[in-house]
């Protein structure tokens, strides 16, 4: 169950379907999922570490408008949620100054019915963060192998940890005893991406879609905590058109090719391989990286005039970004 002091100033957003309730919160009901960006500046960081909580407004309204456009990507899935935001003033254990507080504004996606876990966004002076978190529960605790099982297909820049404890391990190194020790402890589980306040701005145009499909991969998580659907009828069976016998599918993919992903969370994406071995393959897709088996990719090329339609389909960053 989420602790009541984590509902405290919440605002629902939006409800089954990703249908936002939008009228008092400054988003335009018409605004298309084109156009629901964050678009973060280093003005809403600056934000959240001053006292004029009146001047969240236009960074409410972008974050309102990603959120509906996640509620609605979660909803093709069969995971329907309900989101509100919140722009609390707490005490932050990562950058507290002596004596100070510190702004935090979120989007929390719940389940309708099980309340024993939820999806997040939040933007912290220093930090955004997407997360599952996971409260104890008993059924938590029943469902912690299929959680174990969940995490080959989450990218390498994922990791876990208690919730609000900075003492993190990186999923591709957690196993089975660090989920069941997270979920037998009072603190709850916390699953996530935290990407550094200098990150965000330099890819800004990049971050809000990538935070978009680190939810969408972290769903996977949610969806069996909360008993939404199982997320191998829904999420996996999100698929692209394959290409046809002897296009460019029938090339052999390498290290260093350029891929389209076909089914998943992570599905119509195209990214770079970095590795390949008998798992499969490692591919860079902006600035996350994740293991994909290679019945779920294909060769892409690009048209002569194809335009650059998205930012997961930039050219992936040289160097992992933590």
């Amino acid at each position: 169950m989420i602790p009541k002091d984590r509902r405290k100033n919440e605002k629902r957003l939006s409800g089954k379907g990703g249908r936002a309730r939008v009228k008092d919160h400054g988003v335009d009901a018409k605004k298309s999922h084109a156009e629901a960006t964050l678009d973060l500046k280093n003005a809403d960081f600056e934000l959240l570490a001053s006292e004029k909580r009146a001047a969240f407004t236009p960074l409410r309204s972008r974050m309102v408008a990603w959120a509906r456009r996640i509620a609605g990507r979660l909803s093709e899935l069969g995971i329907e949620v309900e989101a509100t935001w919140t722009d609390e003033e707490h005490i932050d254990v990562r950058e507290q100054k002596p004596g100070g507080k510190m702004g935090t504004a979120s989007i929390v996606f719940h389940a309708p019915v099980r309340k024993n876990a939820i999806l997040a966004l939040r933007l912290r002076p220093k930090v955004v963060e997407v997360s599952v978190e996971i409260y104890p529960s008993v059924h938590a605790r029943a469902v912690q192998g299929e959680i174990v099982r969940l995490f080959d297909a989450l990218p390498d820049q994922f990791s876990l940890g208690k919730i609000e404890d900075l003492n993190r391990i990186p999923t591709p190194e957690a196993n089975a005893d660090d989920v069941r020790a997270l979920l037998e402890g009072d603190a709850g589980l916390w699953l996530g991406w935290s990407v550094p306040r200098e990150v965000v701005l330099k890819h800004a145009a990049l971050v809000g879609e990538q935070l978009g499909d680190a939810v969408i991969a972290l769903s996977t998580v949610f969806a069996v905590v909360t008993d939404i659907a199982p997320p191998s009828r829904n999420i996996g069976s999100l698929v692209v058109a394959a290409p046809r016998a002897g296009a460019a599918r029938a090339n052999v993919l390498e290290k260093g090719s350029r891929v389209r992903v076909l089914s998943g969370p992570f599905v119509g994406k195209t990214g770079v391989i970095q590795e390949l071995d008998a798992r499969g393959a490692k591919v860079m897709l902006g600035l996350l990286a994740t293991r994909l088996d290679l019945s779920e990719l294909a060769l892409f090329k690009e048209g002569p005039n194809r335009p650059i339609l998205s930012s997961s389909h930039r050219r992936p960053l040289g160097a992992r970004e933590r």
